[in-house]
């Protein structure tokens, strides 16, 4: 006896398990790299564990310690880490906080959560900058046992030249007029800021001011906690 699906049962898709639309092929081609990076992290993590594990036991059982096995460790949990956020930002994963964001009218909530996107976009591309530069500038350089420097740093570029392109699939699946707006506000506060520390260096706006700006901010948007902290830097350390 076989159990049928009745045809007048409606059809419900099921959610996207990405924090995009994939009804695209740009959007299914990220989705593809999404997974993808799952498998690299996942690949890294088995190797961070062998490394470690084969370290501990030639260092206290055999004697015979390997020189590159902190080295080589520290490296691969760079790459776990950085390639790892970059999935978790894909399928809208980092913790966050949303209570703060709750106490605005729903009114406000789309353009609230799609200026939080933005926020992502730009900490992470940011990001981006400042390791390209830091990957120019260590050229030649290596570590203490001989490895070149760029093991630390290339991880860093390559995750989060992937959470500004997730980080920018998620803010441009919001309603369009929204997504446009909060990006023109957005740019508009941070060129405005920047014009006046220029044009006014006696008058400008405090480092500290622009931190705690950015803390709170972020908190109140909903902003993940991660993404907050770096704001917060990212503001005084850049624009002040």
């Amino acid at each position: 006896m076989s159990a049928q699906l009745s045809p007048d049962l409606p059809h419900i898709p099921l959610p996207s398990v990405t924090g995009f639309s994939v009804a695209r092929a740009p959007g299914r081609w990220l989705a593809t790299l999404m997974r993808w990076t799952e498998y690299l992290a996942g690949a890294v993590l088995a190797l961070d564990v062998l490394v470690v594990f084969a370290s501990v036991v030639f260092r206290y059982f055999l004697h015979a310690p390997f020189d590159w096995a902190e080295e080589v460790a520290r490296a691969l949990m760079v790459v776990l880490v950085f390639i790892g956020a970059a999935t978790v930002l894909a399928r809208s994963q980092h913790v966050g906080i949303d209570l703060f964001r709750g106490f605005f009218p729903d009114s406000w909530q789309p353009a609230l959560l799609q200026s939080g996107s933005w926020i992502i976009v730009g900490v992470s591309f940011s990001l981006f900058l400042s390791s390209c530069a830091l990957l120019v500038d260590s050229n030649g350089m290596t570590t203490s046992i001989g490895f070149p420097q760029w093991i630390y740093i290339y991880p860093v570029v390559i995750g989060s030249l992937f959470m500004t392109l997730f980080g920018a699939a998620n803010a441009l699946s919001g309603p369009r007029r929204t997504v446009w707006l909060t990006l023109a506000v957005g740019v508009g506060l941070v060129a405005a800021v920047t014009l006046w520390n220029t044009l006014l260096p006696e008058q400008a706006v405090k480092p500290w001011v622009l931190l705690t700006v950015g803390f709170f901010g972020g908190l109140m948007l909903g902003v993940p906690i991660a993404f907050v902290l770096a704001l917060s830097s990212l503001l005084f350390l850049e624009l002040r």
